[in-house]
């Protein structure tokens, strides 16, 4: 299978989009998600990886997804800094697919499963859903609670 990885966030076309920020950290849901990104290149083969821009704010993930059979979007979560847990959203109406479940299960040894999110509301989704190419959001767990990215940091290796 051939597979794209999206960094959430990023360069933009006008400004850089930091996401999610925990302040007491001094983090940004960008910086995360390609250092993340860059752990995962380690052990990836038939993947390619963006991480140099902000695809929703291009809207191009259809023109730079064709030639893939899968594609998986990494982000953190962010809330209040009490909601703690990972998720995979997918289009409304779609069946979790292989690599959904297998996503899900490897991050919900490490942080609370919060499950599958079946959104109607999220644009990526929304035109990937007319492709035939299999998408899915990845919250990795969420970068404003201090427990959660303790988490990530002991075990983003493994991750």
């Amino acid at each position: 299978m051939t597979h794209l990885v999206i960094c959430g966030h990023g360069q933009g076309k006008t400004v850089y989009d930091v996401g999610a920020v925990n302040r007491s950290l001094n983090i940004t849901e960008a910086q995360k998600v390609r250092e993340l990104a860059s752990l995962m290149k380690q052990h990836a083969t038939k993947t390619h990886f963006i991480t140099d821009k902000n695809v929703y704010d291009f809207k191009d993930i259809i023109s730079i997804s064709k030639g893939y059979e899968s594609v998986t979007e990494l982000h953190f979560n962010s809330f209040d800094g009490q909601a703690y847990g990972t998720e995979v959203l997918i289009k409304d109406g779609f069946t979790p697919d292989k690599t959904d479940t297998a996503l899900k299960n490897v991050l919900e040894k490490y942080f609370k499963a919060r499950g599958f999110k079946f959104v109607d509301w999220l644009y990526n989704a929304n035109v990937m859903a007319k492709t035939g190419i299999s998408y899915r959001l990845i919250e990795i767990c969420f970068i404003d609670n201090n427990n959660d990215m303790a988490i990530f940091e002991k075990n983003k290796q493994a991750i």
